[in-house]
């Protein structure tokens, strides 16, 4: 049986300690998403949030090059019917490709590109100019089994080098959970002295068929 792992996203609204205050990142809430294409099938929409980003171009590509297939996975749509508040959440799911195999699904406020070599660049972010303290989220999470967990990865980014330089970060397993629920992630800093330019947020769903222990992802 194919596992498939949800997870609901909403309302990514706490940055604790930027600026002074609890303040909201853009489109945190998840309600303004855009469409797109692929180049081998005009007739599937993949959804994304505005200002967010997913692995589903990619990993449809590679699994296109790799099996011919001219099937769109899509990992991350958009929901009006499972939402914590406004009109829409996120659903991100583990799912199975031909030639690629099972796959995490990935959620992340950073912009993906692929550099010569095929590896994935990540740039970009919410802009800040304060460290933030901690961040939270609201999160569904309809687990495989009692074994399964997702993920959020949070990091700090100094760009004043001329390269993106990780200068804090949080992350936190969740297991499954009926309602949503509050996460909350303080963030811990190794540089203390370089100034806060980016806040990326990575959320990751299970990716292993293994149902005897806990998935640490990313």
């Amino acid at each position: 049986m194919k596992k498939q792992v949800l997870i609901m996203l909403m309302a990514f609204a706490a940055v604790a300690g930027l600026f002074g205050q609890t303040t909201a990142i853009k489109n945190g809430g998840l309600e303004n998403w855009r469409t797109s294409k692929l180049p081998f099938n005009f007739t599937t929409n993949i959804e994304t949030p505005q200002g967010w980003s997913s692995f589903d171009s990619i990993f449809n590509m590679f699994n296109f090059l790799g099996s011919g297939s001219t099937r769109v996975v899509s990992q991350v749509k958009k929901s009006t019917t499972v939402k914590n508040s406004g009109t829409s959440s996120a659903q991100i799911s583990t799912m199975e490709y031909s030639d690629l195999g099972l796959m995490p699904g990935y959620l992340t406020n950073a912009q993906l590109t692929l550099d010569a070599n095929f590896d994935v660049i990540f740039s970009g972010g919410e802009s800040i100019n304060a460290s933030p303290t901690s961040v939270s989220a609201m999160v569904k999470y309809n687990s495989a089994s009692v074994y399964d967990s997702a993920n959020l990865y949070v990091e700090v980014i100094n760009t004043t080098n001329g390269f993106d330089s990780i200068i804090g970060y949080a992350d936190l397993t969740f297991p499954g959970n009926n309602n949503f629920t509050k996460i909350n992630l303080n963030i811990e800093y190794e540089d203390l002295i370089s100034q806060a330019n980016l806040l990326r947020f990575y959320f990751v769903s299970s990716y292993s068929d293994d149902t005897t222990t806990s998935n640490l992802l990313n």
